[in-house]
């Protein structure tokens, strides 16, 4: 009887071994293994740009299709012993933000922080030695959209798909669907929920009518 030879595997195409020589892939391969320590669980290998800093003593849980931009200034994300920041899946950083977590900030999938922007939990300290210190979990809807160096102050939700004007200091809960600027913020435009369509998918870019 004639002998069937087992299937041979097809050769792997020239250009997936030119893919493996690209600079940026092994510099991206080298970032995600000095990251991998920092963060208590990942979802996928993250993108980063730059070299941001990340200071964990807490927890740090970070979901699919996660970019850190630090190309331009350097993000710093620092966790206090206790604390616990949750990252949701497609999420963008962007150079220069600043977070600090002494109990917990919590961004959902498809946020994206702008430039500079500082989301802080905690006053760290009162006025006087004796004042208490003003502290509150964060948190952050799905596909919120934090402008360039917003301010996100202890105790704040920001609600889906709301977004937060450049320069906006908010002290108070954001509705969703709702625009907030100004010092302190305050809502200025309530979006038709029908209308918004964009989404940080993926998470390199900004693409509109994108699920």
């Amino acid at each position: 009887m004639p002998t069937t030879l087992p299937d041979r595997e097809p050769p792997v195409p020239l250009r997936t071994w030119l893919g493996l020589l690209k600079p940026g892939r092994w510099g991206q391969l080298l970032k995600n293994l000095v990251y991998a320590r920092r963060f208590t669980s990942l979802g996928s290998p993250i993108l980063v740009t730059g070299w941001p800093e990340i200071s964990n003593d807490g927890e740090l849980h970070v979901g699919k299709g996660f970019s850190l931009m630090s190309q331009i200034a350097r993000i710093s994300i620092g966790i206090y012993p206790g604390a616990t920041v949750r990252i949701g899946e497609n999420v963008v950083i962007n150079n220069g933000t600043i977070m600090s977590a002494r109990l917990g900030i919590t961004i959902e999938d498809g946020a994206g922080i702008g430039y500079h922007a500082l989301l802080l939990d905690s006053d760290g300290h009162g006025l006087t030695p004796l004042e208490p210190i003003q502290e509150g979990p964060i948190h952050i809807g799905r596909h919120a959209w934090i402008g360039s160096r917003a301010i996100i102050l202890q105790g704040v939700t920001v609600g889906e798909f709301a977004i937060v004007a450049t320069g906006a200091v908010v002290t108070r809960d954001v509705p969703p669907f709702a625009v907030v600027a100004g010092v302190p913020a305050k809502v200025v435009k309530q979006l038709d929920p029908t209308g918004v369509t964009w989404r940080f998918h993926p998470p390199e870019r900004f693409s509109p009518g994108r699920g």
